[in-house]
């Protein structure tokens, strides 16, 4: 197919840093969608999500990237026929780690961690499962209230990463003892030590074949840990693409490729002395 995965096992952590994974897919409207029709839903799988939130409007592009450098995806579409902004509304579980947003443009099915519940990443298979499910439950609640069927054209998957400062490295200026590449700046000759940094760069995903299939962006930036102040950097890996076949099996199959490249570069991109805190095993 040349979007298999032909290479050695995928590297390995006992307690990696993540704290949020998001997996989307994106499409053209639903025409004649309302907020409504989130509350219909939710009646559907209310047994694992018990709560309910409105949040303003993603804007996800439904068109996806394109091999050009220059090129920009899609504009995203975030409007309902009558011109007024789309809703977007979050179903949750009760201790508000896994949930389901919803918008007439967009599926996103995350887990993440809150300050009240620190469980430990549950893997991937787990989350593309559940989004498999949960997706498969929209899309025949769409079809059955006469929406249309969701027919994803871009896909996207986030992992967020928590680094906090510790004893690989102890200040927001030491990106570089994180992140590869990033040490140029300490050899500056007027100015001094910046006092955070952050970078961000972009990768073309390309099969075993070289065809393009999506690009991953890969960004750090510095913050405070709210609970304590510590110092952290933000480690945000995003693959985006477009479907890799027709229906939900072409958007898992691009989650696996994204999930792939997402861990490789993870690996790639940071130093030997943080992954032997998260326990690198291979």
């Amino acid at each position: 197919m040349g979007h298999e995965q032909p290479h050695a096992p995928l590297p390995e952590f006992d307690d990696p840093p993540i704290i949020e994974v998001a997996l989307t897919a994106a499409f053209d409207p639903l025409l004649g969608y309302t907020s409504a029709h989130a509350g219909l839903f939710w009646s559907r799988v209310a047994n694992r999500f018990v709560k309910a939130q409105e949040q303003p409007p993603l804007g996800i592009p439904t068109a996806s990237e394109r091999p050009d450098v220059d090129g920009a995806p899609g504009a995203p579409i975030v409007m309902m026929a009558n011109g007024l902004p789309a809703s977007r509304v979050w179903l949750l579980s009760d201790d508000d780690t896994e949930l389901v947003q919803i918008q007439p443009t967009s599926f996103i099915r995350n887990w993440r961690q809150t300050p009240q519940h620190q469980n430990p990443y549950p893997r991937y298979e787990k989350l593309r499962f559940e989004f498999e499910r949960d997706f498969k439950e929209f899309t025949a609640f769409a079809e059955t209230a006469g929406l249309g069927t969701p027919a994803p054209t871009h896909c996207e998957v986030t992992y967020v990463n928590h680094i906090v400062a510790g004893d690989a490295w102890t200040k927001l200026s030491e990106i570089h003892k994180v992140v590869k590449g990033t040490s140029e700046l300490d050899r500056l000759e007027f100015l001094p030590t910046p006092e955070d940094r952050r970078c961000a760069a972009n990768f073309a995903i390309r099969d075993s074949n070289g065809q393009f299939l999506g690009r991953l962006t890969v960004s750090v930036d510095p913050a405070l840990r709210r609970t304590d102040m510590q110092p952290l950097l933000i480690l945000t890996l995003t693959a985006r693409g477009k479907p890799l076949g027709g229906d939900v099996s072409g958007v898992l199959t691009f989650f696996d490729v994204a999930h792939e490249w997402i861990v490789r570069g993870f690996a790639d991109v940071t130093t030997t002395d943080v992954q032997r805190r998260w326990g690198r095993t291979r």
